[in-house]
């Protein structure tokens, strides 16, 4: 899924509607703090056209950095911990790349273009493209559109790791009290090996706890996974 995002010198020519919106935060149009206070529920994305430590991204074009400038700072970004985009146009982006190769970081650096013609689609290798440059805003200003990718690194959050599967209990001497938190109240089980058994009272769960038997609460969201494929002794009374 990609996403839209509008940026102009002017703050106030931006319309409302993007995901994103991109600001300057250095430079003779620096205006991220308008951005933010007119957008406060939408990701602002900082650009520095003077190489400012910590932007997400910098500016690479005529009369602001150089490819050169913008390779060295993604190397310091890079170093510092951060995730670092630069911003050119689709011409100068082979030069780019090849002083981000001669840094030693290429595929740790995101591109956004600019490439004007009107197709919003990103280019392979880049994380988002300026496709649309001065654009009428109805009310006698401009913006840029860009489109972007659905994860921005660097911008966005990092994607929370997948949660590993839990396995089944296994062993035939493992013994375990298991709480299934699906239901309320809470049923226990006792898993011998493979098979699993229902506790009925509290008596014998407690008569369990005291022969050194774990009780283990299993959350919803796991129990089909460790509870559920161990098969019911025979005889074992299922508990609503």
């Amino acid at each position: 899924m990609t996403r839209q995002m509008y940026d102009s010198v002017n703050a106030n020519s931006v319309p409302a509607g993007a995901d994103l919106y991109a600001g300057y935060v250095d430079g003779n149009y620096a205006n991220v703090d308008q951005l933010r206070r007119r957008f406060p529920h939408r990701t602002i994305v900082t650009v520095t056209v003077i190489g400012l430590p910590g932007a997400n991204v910098c500016d690479c074009e005529t009369g602001d950095l150089t490819p050169e400038h913008a390779a060295r700072w993604a190397s310091n970004e890079i170093h510092a911990g951060r995730k670092p985009t630069i911003y050119c146009n689709a011409s100068t982006w082979p030069a780019v790349r090849e002083r981000v190769r001669a840094y030693g970081i290429t595929g740790k650096v995101s591109y956004w273009i600019a490439q004007y013609d009107g197709r919003a689609d990103i280019p392979a290798g880049a994380i988002a493209k300026q496709y649309l440059g001065d654009h009428p805003n109805g009310h006698g200003g401009t913006y840029d559109a860009s489109i972007v990718a659905d994860h921005w690194p660097g911008v966005d959050p990092d994607p929370t790791p997948p949660r590993p599967k839990p396995q089944p209990i296994e062993g035939d001497d493992v013994q375990r009290m298991l709480e299934d938190q699906r239901h309320t109240p809470n049923p226990v089980w006792m898993a011998d090996g493979m098979e699993r058994r229902w506790i009925a009272t509290g008596a014998e769960r407690d008569f369990w706890r005291a022969q050194g038997v774990p009780l283990i609460p299993v959350s919803s969201a796991d129990a089909p996974h460790i509870i559920d494929p161990l098969p019911i002794k025979p005889g074992t009374k299922v508990p609503a």
